[in-house]
């Protein structure tokens, strides 16, 4: 109302001034002052009362849109300095690439395992290891780990977690966890092939799981993603297994974590590279449904006959990364292991390959 006001108080001068020019103002060219015959003051002064008509009308429009035009003009000036926000991962996802540390050679430790991986493979952004047990202390694994995204799972019996013998340890190793780095955890990552054999029930499977969801919520740090690590194989209608088994329910999951190898456990090893649709369709499909985001916690392939340079190796490595990025998955670690058959990146050709995923090609 102050702007309208105050455009009024300045336009209305102009307003006066005109409208005492149209009517009352001696015509140009008549110095002497006298008024002009009748027909031509009329015929004068009628179109020059005719503008001021638009005129008024004009200033008058001018007005009344004036405090929308304002509000137009405050509502830019505010976003003009609202702070620039990062994007969200989670809305606009990058797949990020890195290694996944299994056993590389004998008596390696976890620091020789990173530093190897950071020298061949490049500057891994994400980097998957294991807890056999219980986690071990942050100050123990951050060093090395400074500015990755981690991805990190442990053990412990479904029976002493439901106890609640370990609330105030696990308590303690979230509340400790990093605030800037992202930290994909997860509890008792593949459980299936123990369910199978009875080790525990999958009802005190997905009991755990829920109880140690709590304990991380309670922590209260958003960079802590829980994240159900399964086979790939269990999506498979072969396995005769049904991935919900294991699933604890939505309100317990962030992520969904897949273990997909090509050719895992044969003893010849794989016969050639299949294609990343064949490998990764069931699981990608299997994450939408469930409108869950998703990552591959573990992959990797052995040389085949006939591909003794990786040559091979390395094309089916960027055709792998090429359709997980397509497919909008959060992380890819490479099995870079000696663990049930030689799937290390020894080769020039697949460490180049990984590399430049790893770099963001």
């Amino acid at each position: 109302m102050a702007d309208r006001e105050g455009y009024v108080k300045a336009n209305g001068g102009i307003l006066e001034t005109y409208l005492e020019i149209c009517i009352m103002r001696r015509p140009a060219g008549n110095p002497s002052g006298r008024r002009p015959s009748r027909r031509r003051w009329l015929t004068g002064g009628w179109t020059r009362f005719s503008v001021c008509l638009v005129l008024v009308g004009v200033l008058i429009c001018a007005a009344s849109t004036l405090p929308a035009l304002n509000a137009s003009k405050d509502e830019s000036n505010r976003l003009a300095a609202a702070p620039e926000l990062e994007a969200d991962s989670a809305s606009d996802p990058q797949t990020i690439f890195g290694s996944s540390l299994g056993r590389s050679s004998s008596g390696e430790t976890f620091e020789t395992a990173v530093d190897w991986t950071d020298r061949n493979l490049g500057d891994v952004k994400v980097v998957r290891y294991f807890e056999p047990n219980m986690p071990v202390e942050w100050s123990k694994r951050l060093p090395e780990l400074d500015g990755k995204t981690i991805l990190v799972s442990f053990r412990a019996e479904p029976a002493d977690v439901l106890a609640g013998n370990l609330d105030k340890a696990l308590l303690e190793w979230f509340e400790a966890a990093p605030a800037d780095q992202d930290v994909y955890w997860s509890y008792w990552h593949e459980p299936e092939p123990d369910i199978d054999s009875g080790k525990f029930t999958a009802a005190a499977y997905r009991e755990a799981w829920r109880h140690i969801a709590k304990l991380a919520a309670a922590a209260d740090n958003p960079r802590l993603h829980s994240t159900l690590i399964l086979m790939g194989w269990t999506v498979d209608p072969y396995s005769q297994r049904k991935w919900r088994t294991y699933y604890p329910g939505d309100a317990y999951i962030d992520v969904l974590g897949w273990d997909v190898y090509n050719d895992a456990h044969s003893v010849a090893g794989p016969s050639g590279y299949p294609s990343p649709t064949s490998l990764f369709d069931a699981v990608v499909r299997v994450s939408k449904a469930a409108g869950k985001p998703f990552g591959i916690a573990e992959t990797g392939s052995r040389l085949v006959p006939g591909d003794p340079s990786g040559t091979q190796r390395a094309a089916w490595l960027t055709n792998l990364g090429g359709y997980l990025k397509n497919n909008d998955a959060l992380f890819v670690a490479y099995w870079n292991s000696v663990d049930k058959g030689d799937f290390r990146l020894l080769d020039k050709p697949s460490q180049d390959a990984w590399r430049t995923l790893v770099e963001g090609g």
